[in-house]
């Protein structure tokens, strides 16, 4: 019968373990990649739904869009319309504000945050008057008023 050599069954061994935690950490990055990928699909996706449902809301309620084209026109509102108006506007900055979050936390890609981001930057100045801004920017966070006020200095 041979003599096994127990320093070389210890080393390799070793050397089978070694690829073995090797291949079982490339498949948790994997795994990892996925998940992210995941989670920036499924932002990107709820962002769509409050954006549809949003527009949806004027789609079928005339009198909201009534509002809403007449404010867009420049003509006056009632006080009840006035605050349905930037109740209705104020949607908007809640899902930039979302949508900012979630980029920072890197759970929003770049392609995503940059259309998004571009979407809001244009019509959220032009939709909804800045002192309107200055008085609801104390409700979110000081890194979310810097970046929408450099939205406002540029509009």
């Amino acid at each position: 019968m041979a003599k096994v050599d127990i320093k070389k069954l210890a080393a390799s061994a070793e050397i089978v373990a070694s690829i073995a935690v090797v291949v079982s950490l490339l498949l948790v990055v994997g795994s990892i990649d996925q998940n992210t990928k995941s989670m920036q699909s499924i932002n990107d996706n709820f962002l769509y739904d409050l954006q549809n449902q949003h527009l949806r809301d004027v789609a079928n309620d005339g009198e909201l869009a009534s509002v809403v084209n007449r404010f867009w026109a420049g003509e006056d509102l009632t006080s009840a319309e006035t605050l349905r108006y930037r109740f209705w506007m104020s949607q908007e900055l809640n899902m930039w504000d979302l949508a900012f979050t979630r980029h920072n936390d890197g759970l929003m890609p770049a392609r995503q945050w940059d259309s998004w981001n571009n979407y809001w930057s244009a019509n959220v100045p032009a939709s909804f008057p800045e002192a309107w801004w200055s008085a609801a920017k104390n409700q979110y966070p000081d890194d979310f008023v810097a970046h929408v006020d450099a939205a406002y200095a540029q509009h």
